[in-house]
């Protein structure tokens, strides 16, 4: 046989031999729709940086409307 031949065969074989490999890895290793489903699922969109509480909880009484009735510990009120 020809050199040529030899090596043009060698290389048939090589590319087959890998791209039957590269398959059966493929399928081995594929996810099925319901498993990526679950995947997608399970993993947040945001990062998880622990408990976050309400930045406003201990707010302190800032306004000034609360503070201005005279009357609100009163029984009743004189302008009824």
């Amino acid at each position: 046989m020809n050199k040529n031949t030899i090596i043009l065969i060698a290389i048939a074989v090589i590319i087959i031999a890998l791209g039957l490999g590269g398959y059966f890895y493929w399928k081995k290793s594929a996810q099925t729709p319901e498993q990526k489903a679950i995947e997608n699922v399970t993993q947040s969109a945001l990062p998880d940086y622990g408990t976050q509480t309400e930045p406003l909880q201990k707010m302190p009484d800032v306004n000034p409307a609360t503070k201005t009735n005279p009357y609100k510990t009163t029984k009743t009120n004189p302008f009824e």
